[in-house]
């Protein structure tokens, strides 16, 4: 229930969408999707989370095309959320991030 509650959220947050049993079925992985994102969401009530490279890993593979594998994080107790997402993405998002400053300074 509370994992749903928090794909629904993620989903409409992102403009994606929950996949089919959470990613349960052979041809719909991941929670969360959209044409630019696949996303795998996970919580925790505690103040930390153990994050495996095979979970980073499989939310990479289930990406396809063009799509940003990101892996969410919820810290429950504190209301801090965190997006994990693989080194190459971020500096694209970072460049990207970059030249809108310097654009909008001109």
């Amino acid at each position: 229930m509370q994992a749903e509650k928090q794909e629904r959220r993620v989903a409409r947050d992102l403009g994606a969408r929950q996949t089919i049993a959470s990613g349960q079925t052979p041809v719909d992985k991941a929670d969360v999707k959209s044409d630019l994102l696949r996303v795998e969401c996970k919580y925790t009530d505690n103040k930390s989370y153990s994050l495996k490279v095979e979970d980073l890993v499989k939310v990479a593979s289930q990406a396809t095309g063009d799509q940003i594998p990101l892996f969410y994080v919820e810290f429950r107790a504190n209301g801090e959320a965190y997006y994990v997402v693989p080194e190459h993405w971020f500096l694209l998002l970072l460049e990207k991030f970059k030249d809108d400053q310097n654009n909008q300074g001109s």
